[in-house]
């Protein structure tokens, strides 16, 4: 009996682990895909899970209650039509067709990442996470679900820094103290000497050049629209 239970607490916490690992980005879409997906198996397998039909009742009314209170808003600061729409989800659309028609290839774009990674510290997390992540035996699910979110921007790298770092002190946990105390020095020196390059990095290069040229092909470029 209490190798049945501890079984199914594993399995559980499996569960889990892939079902959060679908909300590591910060997309609204992944979760409305990831709760769509919950509701559909668990409408198939309804005699173990119990299904009602008030779940997705309940799962569309919450999904609503959001968009009702930002429509009553944009009547109120008197916004625009298709402004907030197109901030939630036009944008994204463009960003995926400008992807689309882009010359950079796959490889470059992900050396793009690998400068935020080691700069982030979430490189080092990563190395000691892996380890705790092993002894998951759904790992290729949580892999999958993370990687099925699509392109990944710089500032997306920063939601994968706390299940790092959870990872990364459970593994701590179970070394030797001797272990446990080096790991934790080398962190720290790692971190330390990481945001000494980080000043020395912005003390030699002016930051935001690119937006800044952006702006200013924008300005020379707008065009005055009549009234």
């Amino acid at each position: 009996m209490r190798t049945a239970r501890r079984r199914c607490a594993l399995a559980d916490r499996r569960r889990h682990v892939a079902v959060g690992a679908a909300l590591v980005k910060q997309s609204f879409l992944d979760a409305g895909v990831a709760g769509t997906v919950f509701l559909a198996i668990a409408a198939f397998r309804r005699n173990e899970t119990g299904f009602r039909l008030s779940w997705p009742a309940a799962y569309l009314a919450g999904a609503a209650l959001p968009l009702i209170g930002l429509e009553l808003w944009e009547l109120v600061a008197d916004v625009g039509d298709g402004r907030v729409s197109y901030a939630l989800l036009g944008f994204r659309l463009d960003a995926v067709r400008t992807l689309a028609g882009s010359d950079i290839g796959l490889a470059s774009r992900f050396t793009h990442l690998l400068l935020p990674t080691l700069g982030s510290g979430l490189a080092l997390a990563l190395v000691t996470a892996a380890v705790g992540v092993r002894r998951l035996r759904r790992q290729p699910v949580v892999a999958v679900w993370v990687l099925a979110g699509g392109s990944y921007w710089s500032h997306y790298l920063i939601q994968l820094v706390p299940w790092c770092s959870v990872a990364a002190a459970v593994l701590l946990a179970q070394l030797q103290p001797r272990v446990r105390t080096f790991a934790l020095s080398a962190a720290a020196v790692s971190a330390c000497a990481i945001a000494l390059g980080g000043v020395a990095y912005l003390m030699q290069q002016t930051p935001h050049d690119q937006e800044r040229d952006v702006a200013a092909f924008v300005r020379a470029n707008a065009r005055a629209r009549p009234v």
